[in-house]
């Protein structure tokens, strides 16, 4: 059975998904399971090894601007085969 994730990677959004067992199904953020669609924003704490992606890491932008990357990604996608998950 072929397996696949696929990753939308956005400017503003990404979105992911798995192809797996003849279904496709969307993998929603953790922290907000009603949104398809997440944040395309990676947060670094400083002094720490704590990173935060999407709605986490919109929320540490306002304490850690500096430590914060987005807007970096500009119309990329791909689909990666994964074998047998």
């Amino acid at each position: 059975m072929l397996n696949v994730l696929g990753i939308d990677l956005g400017t503003t959004f990404s979105c992911v998904s798995t192809y797996r067992n003849g279904r496709l199904e969307v993998i929603y953020d953790s922290t907000e399971p009603d949104k398809p669609l997440t944040p395309s924003v990676v947060g670094f704490s400083a002094g720490t090894t704590k990173v935060s992606v999407g709605f986490d890491a919109q929320e540490h932008a306002l304490e850690e601007p500096s430590n914060t990357i987005y807007g970096t990604i500009h119309n990329c996608a791909f689909v990666h085969y994964l074998g047998n998950w």
